[in-house]
């Protein structure tokens, strides 16, 4: 028999843009962060706030998520000057 996931409720992901100021950028999605989810948040209200390296907001760090790596998200950075620094972890 396969095991199914306890799952007790409603549930919420949240993602946010921290800085030495605080948070500057967040969102909340009820159930999970979808890839066209965190693209969208990404292009809509994080980068538009970052700033060519070695400026402000100019070095962004994100964990191993797989939604985090892909081709899409370092085009987007293009997008963005490509002037940023992206490091995953």
């Amino acid at each position: 028999m396969k095991s199914q996931p306890f799952v007790h409720g409603h549930h919420t992901s949240t993602e946010a843009l921290l800085t030495f100021d605080g948070i500057v950028a967040q969102t909340v999605v009820e159930g999970s962060m979808t890839k066209v989810l965190f693209f969208d948040w990404l292009e809509l209200d994080v980068l538009p706030k970052c700033t060519a390296y070695p400026g402000p907001l100019s070095v962004i760090v994100m964990d191993n998520v797989k939604i985090h790596h892909s081709d899409e998200i370092l085009e987007l950075f293009d997008c963005f000057g490509g002037n940023k620094i992206l490091i995953c972890m």
